[in-house]
Formats: C-alpha cells, structure tokens, sequence
C-alpha cells in the first residue's frame, strides 16, 4: 500500500519538476525492496485528501504523479482509494465516471470518510494505520525508508 498524503505535499511547497523524479525513485524502490515475483506484483494507493478544501488540491501535481504512474508502472495499480474528498469533488466524479471504462472505474474509487470497509477488504488491519480502520498506530514522522510488512 502506497499513501500519498496530499496535506503534506501541498504543505512541502515541492513542485512537480521535482516532484515527479522523485516518485520514480521512490516506486523503483518499491519494486526493488517489497515485490516478490508471482506473489506480490502490483499496488493499492491512498491518495489521502484529508484537511485539503477543493481549491486547495494540487491538480498539477496529481496530474504528474498519476500519469507517471500510467506510463512508467503499468500495471502495478491494483486499486487506487482517494480518501476523504469532499462532497463537491465526488459528484463531479459521480458524473464523470459514467464515461469512463469498466476496468479503469473499478480501480478509481473515490470516498467521503466510509472508506474502512474498503480498505480492509484488500489489507490486513493489522498492516493499515488506524485513521484507515486499521491497527497500526498513525505515521507522523520517520517515512524514509518505507516500512514493509
């Protein structure tokens, strides 16, 4: 599981020049050190958007990490979980899901606060911090390098 906490990117100020390098080295990291060929090949990411307003989100940024994400790591999306958007941005959703492809909606699910039940359909709670419904206490500090259990 990946958790993008937008919160965090908005506050850092970074840009998506060196944002996006840094993405790349961070999933080849992943790649390198928590997948196991024919077990573990792929995904879930959080984009958490908790105490982020609706003019508050960093499109540019998004944008860039998730189509890097396309291009550069097809394929290792296994479900991608937008946490705590705001009633606005899911009924836009609401509408602009109908155009897009089975595949592709099945893999974008966008929630208020309700998504617990999701997430641990697909991850132990005792691998999930608890503000995701999970056991592990909340990450506040020591990211680097990322935890793999």
């Amino acid at each position: 599981m990946i958790i993008v906490n937008v919160r965090r990117m908005i506050d850092s100020g970074i840009e998506l020049d060196k944002l996006s390098p840094m993405v790349d080295y961070f999933l080849n990291y992943v790649i390198s050190h928590a997948m196991v060929s024919g077990k573990v090949e792929n995904w879930v990411t959080i984009f958490d958007l908790r105490n982020v307003g609706v003019t508050q989100i960093p499109r540019d940024r998004i944008q860039g990490i998730v189509k890097s994400m396309g291009k550069n790591y097809r394929g290792r999306l296994f479900r991608f979980f937008a946490t705590d958007v705001t009633l606005l941005v899911r009924g836009v959703w609401k509408m602009a899901h109908k155009f897009v492809d089975e595949f592709t909606n099945k893999k974008l699910l966008i929630f208020g606060n309700d998504y617990g039940k999701e997430l641990l359909e697909l991850m132990d709670e005792d691998c999930l911090e608890e503000k995701y419904g999970g056991k592990q206490p909340n990450k506040t500090d020591n990211f680097w390098p990322p935890q793999f259990s």
